[in-house]
């Protein structure tokens, strides 16, 4: 009987053999897609756009990446480059992946990525001390937000630049019309070992109950399977009604929700960066500190809450103003987007013709 491993590694030699013959050019993509999280499929969307022409390849455990070496389906014979893509993956659990890649020869750049704490299951203090080595071979360091930055300079990384989160270059080239009367909820929950101080999120029951009286519609959208059942139990304490929870596959079929909506209360952090996108303005209820990271980068840090931290009754105060003050953030939110947008295009410009040519980017060589 064939093992469920054995067959894995059968399905990756057969789509890399096909990819072999199929695509020009190939990258390795590390990144979290591939567990039906909005927030990672989306960053691989946008990668996938920013490299038209480029097969983007998911890495796989780097045993296997290792076997595969011994075919030529992985490695410098069958990679042009490597990505660490976007998301919060500077941190331990992903060191590995990018170690294997550069042991395999491979040119690697960051693209938006975080630097800390991935989220819930990880401590809310990283150390990224053992990522020094790896990132001085890096082609380039582009982040997320100016406190995954300042992380990597105060281990003396002078190549480290801000080109924003990965998923903005989703943004449209034109804000949608604005929405009214609706508002999207996102939360998700802890495990039970990592409770943490989530009794602030609680507070959007009052929020809710308070918004529905005042006429507003509540839309719960879940990023990911795990916010299904704590999005019920809020909708269903605040309203007294059971909810059928959204839960859109794509960004575009996330964009198709929030575009009738005014404002977005969120604790995922791509709930809040893909309503950005589209100029619906957010409140971030940030459990960790990449989320700060991202509302500092395009100047919302009104508008994060540290939830782990925050006093009595601030998520409450903080929805009704953004309630109130939506429609006034619509068009500066979706120009700093644009913006960033089109710094990461010129980024990777510059950075693949690095890579492709083998010349040092004097652009990223800057201190």
């Amino acid at each position: 009987m064939i093992s469920s491993g054995m067959r894995q590694n059968i399905a990756n030699v057969k789509a890399r053999a096909t990819a072999r013959i199929t695509s020009s050019s190939r990258a390795c993509y590390i990144g979290g897609q591939g567990d039906s999280n909005l927030g990672d499929e989306a960053m691989l969307e946008a990668a996938r756009r920013l490299l038209p022409g480029v097969d983007l390849i998911d890495v796989v455990y780097p045993n296997q990446e290792r076997r595969l070496a011994r075919l030529s389906l992985s490695g410098a014979p069958f990679f042009d480059f490597a990505i660490l893509g976007g998301g919060t993956l500077i941190n331990h659990h992903w060191h590995e992946k990018v170690q294997t890649a550069l042991a395999q020869g491979l040119p690697i750049f960051c693209l938006g990525t975080g630097v800390g704490s991935a989220g819930f299951g990880m401590a809310v203090q990283t150390d990224a001390g053992d990522w020094k080595p790896l990132l001085q071979q890096f082609a380039g360091i582009g982040v997320r937000g100016p406190r995954s930055e300042a992380r990597l300079r105060s281990l003396g990384l002078g190549r480290v630049e801000i080109i924003g989160d990965l998923a903005l270059t989703l943004t449209p080239e034109t804000l949608p019309k604005a929405g009214a009367g609706k508002f999207v909820v996102n939360v998700t929950a802890p495990p039970g070992d990592d409770p943490g101080n989530y009794a602030r999120v609680n507070e959007l029951e009052g929020v809710i109950k308070k918004l529905t009286v005042d006429g507003w519609t509540a839309v719960p959208v879940a990023m990911h399977r795990n916010d299904i059942e704590p999005l019920k139990q809020l909708m269903e304490r605040a309203t007294g009604k059971k909810y059928e929870i959204l839960m859109p596959p794509t960004a575009q079929e996330f964009f198709d929700i929030l575009t009738p909506c005014a404002f977005t209360l969120a604790v995922r952090l791509h709930a809040a960066i893909l309503s950005c996108c589209v100029g619906v303005p957010p409140l971030m209820l940030g459990y960790r500190d990449k989320c700060l990271d991202f509302m500092e980068s395009i100047d919302l840090e009104e508008w994060h809450i540290n939830v782990m931290e925050a006093p009595e009754g601030l998520v409450t105060e903080r929805s009704l103003a953004l309630a109130d003050s939506a429609s006034k953030l619509r068009q500066p939110i979706h120009s700093s987007c644009l913006k960033w947008r089109g710094r990461i295009e010129q980024y990777v410009d510059t950075t693949i013709k690095a890579v492709r040519t083998g010349q040092p980017n004097k652009e990223h060589a800057r201190t």
